[in-house]
Protein backbone atom coordinates (compact mmCIF):
# COMPACT_ATOMS: atom_id res chain seq x y z
CA UNK A 1 0.00 0.00 0.00
CA UNK A 2 1.09 3.64 -0.39
CA UNK A 3 -0.70 6.37 0.53
CA UNK A 4 0.74 10.15 -0.06
CA UNK A 5 0.72 11.78 2.50
CA UNK A 6 1.85 15.39 1.62
CA UNK A 7 2.97 16.62 -2.12
CA UNK A 8 4.48 20.09 -3.49
CA UNK A 9 4.21 20.70 -7.17
CA UNK A 10 6.92 21.48 -9.10
CA UNK A 11 5.76 21.80 -12.57
CA UNK A 12 3.37 21.01 -14.65
CA UNK A 13 3.23 18.88 -17.94
CA UNK A 14 0.07 20.50 -19.36
CA UNK A 15 -0.46 19.04 -22.98
CA UNK A 16 -0.02 15.43 -20.67
CA UNK A 17 -1.32 16.37 -17.33
CA UNK A 18 2.09 14.99 -15.31
CA UNK A 19 2.60 16.97 -12.90
CA UNK A 20 6.43 16.88 -11.41
CA UNK A 21 5.86 16.95 -7.31
CA UNK A 22 8.08 16.76 -3.95
CA UNK A 23 6.36 13.76 -2.41
CA UNK A 24 6.14 12.63 0.99
CA UNK A 25 4.90 8.97 1.17
CA UNK A 26 3.46 6.23 3.98
CA UNK A 27 4.44 2.64 2.10
CA UNK A 28 3.57 -0.52 3.40
CA UNK A 29 6.96 -2.33 2.61
CA UNK A 30 10.24 -1.72 1.24
CA UNK A 31 8.70 -4.04 -2.16
CA UNK A 32 5.91 -1.00 -2.12
CA UNK A 33 8.21 1.88 -2.73
CA UNK A 34 6.80 3.05 -6.10
CA UNK A 35 9.41 3.84 -8.71
CA UNK A 36 10.04 7.80 -9.48
CA UNK A 37 7.52 7.83 -12.06
CA UNK A 38 5.25 4.53 -10.36
CA UNK A 39 2.49 7.65 -8.88
CA UNK A 40 -0.34 8.10 -11.30
CA UNK A 41 0.15 11.44 -13.76
CA UNK A 42 3.52 12.09 -11.29
CA UNK A 43 7.20 12.22 -11.44
CA UNK A 44 8.38 12.34 -8.21
CA UNK A 45 11.97 14.95 -7.52
CA UNK A 46 14.80 14.02 -6.08
CA UNK A 47 14.65 14.78 -2.20
CA UNK A 48 10.70 12.81 -1.78
CA UNK A 49 10.30 10.77 1.43
CA UNK A 50 8.76 7.59 2.02
CA UNK A 51 8.15 6.32 5.37
CA UNK A 52 7.33 2.67 6.24
CA UNK A 53 6.11 2.77 10.10
CA UNK A 54 5.66 -0.68 10.51
CA UNK A 55 9.67 -1.39 10.44
CA UNK A 56 10.33 2.40 11.32
CA UNK A 57 12.46 2.65 7.98
CA UNK A 58 12.51 5.71 6.05
CA UNK A 59 13.64 6.10 2.31
CA UNK A 60 14.48 9.29 0.43
CA UNK A 61 15.19 9.66 -3.70
CA UNK A 62 17.88 10.00 -4.75
CA UNK A 63 19.30 12.07 -7.51
CA UNK A 64 19.82 8.68 -9.71
CA UNK A 65 15.78 8.46 -9.17
CA UNK A 66 16.02 5.41 -6.48
CA UNK A 67 15.38 5.19 -3.11
CA UNK A 68 18.24 5.16 -0.40
CA UNK A 69 17.83 4.36 3.16
CA UNK A 70 18.27 7.20 5.20
CA UNK A 71 21.07 6.17 7.74
CA UNK A 72 21.10 3.07 5.80
CA UNK A 73 24.83 0.64 4.32
CA UNK A 74 25.84 2.62 1.61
Amino acid sequence: MVRISEEKTISLDAPNGVRTVEATLFVSNVSSLPAYDGLSGRIMVPGSAALIPDEGRVFLLGFDNEWHEWGGEE
